[in-house]
């Protein structure tokens, strides 16, 4: 994997566009998709979603005469849903209405939701029918709306526009098999070398690849990780290998809602033990963050701190993690462009 720096954009052929707008609240997330530059009638549609949230449960609607919807686990507890729509009477692919809405009940999303499938049926000039994949055609895709989304790119040239949720977009391939050109504020190109599909990538929190990812969100929760490492772990643990899994974790936890601080207080843990001493954490954040063990008149003050309840053990971990000695050291400015890699 080259990862490049550039301002160039790329064209794209005139591919099938799918929208996904989605919404939640503390009661609901209702998904809606449209469809549209299909380049022909409209016939059917297939939609799989999973990591809906346990417990809840789903209802579907459709804005289209003839549609007639199926969807597995409609009134159950959810993990997984597949909707599948055939039609009666096509519709045209410039069609504006919510071909699907999904309504997912007593769940607010807290973590992106998988798009596992998604094709699109329709009948050709000559007269014969053809599935359109998202794993093998492309598309141009663009997410709106507040709810995270993990979508796969296809195996040719497409284009991803994502929303203000944490966006992931998952390659078929291992990371070194494809070029990464940053355009900046989470916008890429990324190539595959192999055969030279090119996807434009808008507005996309990660990049996610068979072996390992990259994380841009550095207002968000890559940024809060990057810290943690940084200021509890060191700054040579950033895009250090063997620390890819836990970078893994720690995203995963403040995706699913886990609290910075939280997050914070599990690195102190597994790096010093349950229990650990005000000594001993003092220490290790001033040894990270100024490269030098602390004097005694140091160690004794931020100790005193801790005992006195001025500070707690985490909100002293979570002033190291985000003062500006730490963030230089990760360079955390430079890691918004590079990603923080993670698995």
């Amino acid at each position: 994997m080259t990862l490049s720096l550039s301002t160039n954009a790329v064209n794209l052929p005139n591919l099938p566009t799918v929208t996904i707008a989605a919404s939640a609240t503390s009661a609901q997330t209702v998904v809606n998709f449209f469809i549209s530059n299909a380049g022909a009638n409209i016939y059917g549609v297939q939609v799989g979603l999973t990591n809906l949230p346990a417990g809840s449960t789903s209802s579907l609607i459709n804005d289209v005469t003839g549609w007639r919807p199926t969807v597995v686990n409609q009134g159950q507890s959810l993990s997984t849903v597949a909707m599948d729509f055939t039609l009666m009477q096509p519709v045209t692919s410039s069609y504006t209405s919510a071909l699907q809405t999904l309504t997912v009940n007593q769940g607010n999303l807290t973590s992106p939701v998988t798009l596992s499938d998604f094709n699109i049926t329709v009948k050709n000039s000559a007269g014969s029918f053809s599935d359109l994949k998202l794993l093998t055609t492309g598309y141009n895709v663009n997410i709106t709306g507040s709810v995270g989304f993990v979508i796969p790119a296809s195996a040719v040239s497409g284009n991803y526009t994502g929303g203000t949720g944490v966006n992931t977009l998952v390659f078929p391939d291992v990371a070194k098999k494809f070029s990464i050109t940053s355009l900046g504020n989470n916008n890429f190109t990324v190539t595959n070398t192999s055969t030279a599909a090119v996807d434009t990538v808008q507005s996309f929190s990660r990049l996610k690849f068979t072996d390992i990812g990259y994380a841009y969100d550095m207002n968000g929760a890559a940024g809060q990780v990057a810290k943690i490492l940084g200021a509890v772990f060191g700054s040579s643990a950033i895009n250090n290998s063997t620390y890819f899994q836990a970078v893994g974790l720690g995203l995963s936890y403040l995706d699913q809602g886990m609290s910075y601080a939280n997050v914070i207080n599990a690195a102190l843990t597994a790096k010093l033990g349950a229990g650990f001493s005000p000594t001993a954490e003092v220490t290790l954040l001033y040894q990270n963050l100024a490269h030098t063990a602390p004097s005694a008149a140091d160690l004794s003050n931020y100790t005193s701190l801790i005992t006195k309840g001025t500070f707690t053990p985490v909100s002293l971990a979570q002033f190291a993690c985000d003062n500006a000695l730490n963030t230089n050291n990760i360079n955390l400015t430079g890691l918004a462009q590079s990603g923080l890699t993670y698995s």
